[in-house]
């Protein structure tokens, strides 16, 4: 099963909200979760960078979305383009572990956000 979310944020929309939500549904008996994501003109991590965007990235399963439940499952910032998730094994800043039936999220970090605008897409295939 794949999952492919494309979109447009603007700096109004960082005003409004620091991060953004992707949901999809995780059927029962998946063994592993890639996720793969871009945008446009990435500036990097460094905190001095202006004139372009960083959007971080992370993941909670279907425990919940808030960052003090237990269905927070791993945050990389843009230090990964890409990510998975499996029972034995994550990327670092992943957590391993079963991976529960029900409605994850993905959650996109605005930290940057150019006058102009960032177009995003983000890949989940279970």
């Amino acid at each position: 099963m794949r999952y492919v979310f494309e979109g447009e944020l603007t700096p109004s929309d960082k005003e409004i909200k620091d991060y953004h939500y992707l949901p999809f549904e995780v059927p029962p008996h998946t063994h592993r979760i890639n996720v793969t994501y871009t945008y446009s003109d990435p500036l990097g991590a460094e905190p001095s960078s202006k004139g372009g965007n960083i959007l971080d990235i992370g993941i909670f399963d279907s425990r919940g979305i808030a960052f003090l439940s237990g269905g927070f499952r791993g945050w990389s910032g843009v230090s990964h383009s890409r990510f998975f998730i499996s029972e034995q094994e994550a990327t670092p800043g992943y957590l391993p572990g079963q991976l529960l039936p029900g409605q994850w999220h993905i959650i996109l970090g605005l930290h940057e956000i150019a006058s102009y605008g960032c177009h995003y897409i983000v890949e989940v295939e279970l």
